[in-house]
């Protein structure tokens, strides 16, 4: 059985902000990743189940998708930023 390119133990070359062999950035990778993942689609059909009737206007359903979208975009940037800063890095080298 031949190792794949993911068994081995090298790490990972990285070339202006994405792994060397991929091609997406890593923006599109993330961005992909949730925008494919049930659990997400789950989550907001549940939430918006819960506020969003018949009756609601249009202007409430559109804020209501802008404060999601918002809401989503400012976590995912909370820890982009705290995963890859230096104090995380040095906790994690060994």
């Amino acid at each position: 059985m031949r190792p794949s390119k993911t068994d081995t133990n090298e790490p990972t070359q990285v070339e202006n902000g994405r792994a060397l062999g991929s091609e997406h950035p890593p923006f599109m990778t993330g961005f992909i990743c949730n925008a494919l993942n049930p659990k997400t689609m789950l989550f907001i059909v549940a939430l918006y189940s819960q506020v969003v009737s018949p009756d609601t206007g249009m202007a409430t359903e559109l804020g209501y998708g802008a404060f999601i979208a918002a809401a989503h975009v400012i976590w995912f940037a909370l820890i982009a930023s705290l995963f890859t800063g230096e104090h995380f890095k040095q906790h994690l080298a060994i």
